[in-house]
């Protein structure tokens, strides 16, 4: 599976950092909502998901886990 990573940046300069991933991987995803609470939201995005991270250790934690897992 191919996972990319992208910024989205809204507005102004604030940007959160976002990772699609596709739709096969979303029940392995979950478990990043169940560990981050309200820093991890995970949204529909055409063929697949995308993974919005809050806070420096939510989104080292959210790249490690798709490293390792998908």
């Amino acid at each position: 599976m191919t996972i990319m990573e992208f910024v989205f940046v809204e507005g102004d300069e604030q940007g959160s950092p976002r990772f699609f991933v596709p739709a096969l991987a979303l029940e392995r995803c979950e478990v990043l909502r169940e560990e981050h609470g309200d820093n991890v939201d995970i949204i529909p995005n055409g063929n697949g998901w995308e993974i919005l991270c809050m806070g420096r250790e939510t989104v080292a934690d959210v790249r490690e886990f798709l490293a390792s897992t998908c």
